[in-house]
């Protein structure tokens, strides 16, 4: 594939564009290879034959299921009336977001769990995951959705969450809290 040309107009679009932007200084710089990895975080039922929950499993968990439009709201007790408000209405900055999209259950299970491992470590405190509406579901319900819902009330670090704006995912995606 042949590599494509830049203009100067463009190469001088892009310098305009970028011209407050400074590096990053060596100490600043992260790799993978200096990232941690994240011990796993069980959230399953332990099973004798140490197989994977297949999808009838899942959906016994799910006991009070919410619709692709029902919003989701979780909170621990003890958090304050504005930082409730300030969730919801997604005034809080986003620091890490997750796209559960395409994934089926036991990948969007590990992920979410090290996702919520990882944030932690990095101290982030507001998060956003998306995990859609299950439109094209062929259940009656959204699977993961409803998995999210229950997955993120386990982990002791979440300490609220309710369903995004609009412009964030609506109720396709949650915001969430994290303990310091």
């Amino acid at each position: 594939m042949k590599k494509p040309t830049i203009t100067p107009e463009q190469r001088a679009l892009f310098r305009s564009a970028m011209k407050d932007v400074a590096p990053l200084n060596k100490s600043q710089r992260r790799s993978e290879h200096t990232l941690k990895k994240p011990t796993a975080v069980i959230l399953q039922r332990p099973s004798n034959d140490n197989t994977h929950l297949h999808l009838k499993d899942h959906l016994d968990e799910i006991q009070h299921a919410v619709s692709a439009e029902g919003p989701l709201f979780f909170a621990q007790p003890g958090i304050l009336p504005k930082t409730l408000r300030q969730l919801k209405r997604g005034e809080l900055p986003i620091e890490a977001n997750l796209d559960l999209h395409g994934m089926n259950i036991e990948q969007a299970r590990a992920a979410l769990s090290q996702f919520i491992h990882q944030t932690n470590l990095n101290h982030h405190r507001i998060i956003c995951i998306i995990h859609g509406k299950g439109n094209r579901s062929q259940a009656q319900h959204p699977i993961l959705k409803n998995l999210v819902n229950i997955w993120l009330r386990q982990f002791r670090q979440v300490l609220t969450f309710c369903s995004a704006q609009a412009k964030d995912g609506g109720t396709g995606a949650v915001y969430v809290l994290l303990k310091k």
